[in-house]
């Protein structure tokens, strides 16, 4: 019997009782959630395997072929994800923003409700977290997997091109100022040296990160009317964030995933830079032909002619970031013993390195 047959009073009386009873459900902690998510009898379709991946920010569950994705609470120096607020923010933002460049494969928010029984998807309690619902894309399709396994083709990097080069072209210019831009670089790249020489206990790693530091510093200073062009241009848009081979899915059309959604000033950004962080990643990766062509076909196709120079100082600094967030790794316990981590950052730093004979 619904509410509507009752009396005023015995609605009030109700709905009391009922928020009394909500009340009184302790809310829902991040492991017995994880035991939800991984739990085959929480899915009405009892899946067979479930997988469970975790991040920094987020849980992961794949089970068949579709994949949840749920924000974890945690704080960092630039992002807090400690209220339910925060979290469902961030997953509608996620939705949004990758619907841009992955449409096929991100469907849509669901829900896990909390009642006295404990976690269900099927509407009863309250609303205890917001998850993303998205298609699970084939391993062996991910560019980073095509790389490593030398199956890349050059009709994969001509659609990529395309729907990389439509994005940018019909982007919205961002307001940007060189003034706030040159300081929020010289920040960024401050702090890439102190990392890496902090976690990074090799003398002739601190001394190339430290020639990596000022050639960088000495560009943005010296080149000041190029990023002051690219600016007028209206080359700044808000794009993807994190565009890695990883994150780049070859099926037909190609889907673009896993975009940076939790601050938008983190994806105001030249296309030149986002390109260059590509291929960045696919020399690190011993690819340097593929982000190459797909920074000429982006040229090509948008007639945006980006100075050499300024691709070599883009893959410099993305190299410099990516050695300062490998390096960080250091800090973790899991991997104080493993000399895998420390490694890699040397190879991103030898990799900036040799990019400054390209200045």
């Amino acid at each position: 019997m619904g509410l509507t047959n009752h009396s005023s009073e015995e609605r009030l009386f109700l709905k009391t009782n009922r928020a009394m009873q909500q009340a009184q459900i302790p809310q829902a902690g991040l492991e017995e959630k994880i035991q939800f998510l991984t739990n085959p009898d929480s899915y009405s379709e009892r899946p067979e395997q479930i997988k469970l991946i975790e991040t920094h920010f987020s849980i992961v569950v794949l089970s068949g072929n579709t994949v949840l994705k749920m924000k974890k609470p945690v704080k960092t120096d630039f992002i807090d994800l400690r209220s339910f607020e925060a979290r469902t923010f961030c997953i509608k933002e996620e939705l949004r923003l990758n619907r841009r460049l992955a449409p096929d494969t991100y469907l849509g928010i669901i829900p896990i409700y909390h009642n006295y029984k404990g976690l269900n998807f099927r509407g009863e309690g309250e609303i205890a977290e917001w998850l993303v619902k998205m298609c699970q894309l084939p391993a062996d399709k991910m560019l980073d997997y095509r790389i490593k396994n030398n199956t890349v083709t050059t009709e994969d990097l001509m659609h990529t091109a395309i729907i990389l080069s439509t994005f940018y072209l019909n982007a919205k210019p961002e307001i940007v100022v060189w003034k706030n831009l040159r300081q929020r670089m010289e920040q960024e790249v401050e702090s890439y040296k102190n990392i890496v020489n902090e976690l990074t206990n090799k003398t002739d790693t601190a001394r190339l990160a430290d020639t990596i530091y000022k050639s960088l510093l000495d560009f943005i200073k010296n080149n000041s009317k190029l990023f002051e062009e690219r600016i007028a241009e209206g080359k700044y848009i808000e794009g993807h964030g994190d565009l890695r081979p990883e994150h780049i899915c070859l099926t037909n059309p190609p889907q673009i995933f896993d975009c940076l959604e939790f601050d938008k000033s983190l994806r105001i950004i030249d296309p030149a830079e986002e390109l260059a962080f590509l291929a960045m990643e696919c020399d690190f990766l011993g690819a340097a032909w593929v982000g190459q062509m797909i920074i000429d076909n982006y040229q090509k196709y948008t007639l945006d002619n980006i100075p050499s120079t300024l691709i070599s100082f883009y893959k410099t600094k993305r190299a410099f970031l990516r050695a300062k967030l490998t390096a960080a790794h250091l800090l973790e316990q899991q991997y104080t013993q493993s000399d895998h981590w420390e490694q890699k950052a040397q190879k991103y730093i030898q990799l900036g390195h040799n990019y400054l004979l390209h200045f």
